[in-house]
């Protein structure tokens, strides 16, 4: 017995922040947006230094003191830290980088910083 429902296809579109899968039934494909626009993400990307590891634990704990609600990710894949070397790490919130280089930020500059772009 086959499945009712055929996934084709799925990919993500980062720059619009969907996710997109293409699903057959019978016949016919169908198209199903997943929106993920209003989600906040806020990216910590470096090789794992000291800074790297220092700069994550201070936007977490920002976010935490002021009630940010955003997807916290560090970074680390090699081929994606290449992009930003040498100036990492680099904060990137909603896709937009706020802050490169080793002289981390205090707390209240992180707020600042994050708040601009969300």
């Amino acid at each position: 017995m086959t499945p009712a429902f055929h996934i084709l296809q799925s990919f993500d579109l980062e720059h619009v922040g969907q996710r997109i899968d293409m699903i057959k039934k019978g016949d016919e494909i169908l198209n199903i947006t997943k929106d993920e626009k209003d989600k906040n993400k806020i990216e910590i990307i470096g090789p794992g230094c000291y800074f790297c590891k220092r700069l994550y634990q201070q936007v977490r704990e920002v976010a935490a003191e002021q009630g940010i609600a955003a997807d916290i990710l560090h970074v680390t894949d090699i081929k994606t830290v290449l992009r930003y070397i040498p100036f990492t790490p680099v904060l990137k919130v909603n896709d937009q980088i706020v802050h490169r280089g080793k002289r981390l930020p205090t707390k209240e500059k992180l707020s600042e910083l994050i708040r601009s772009v969300m």
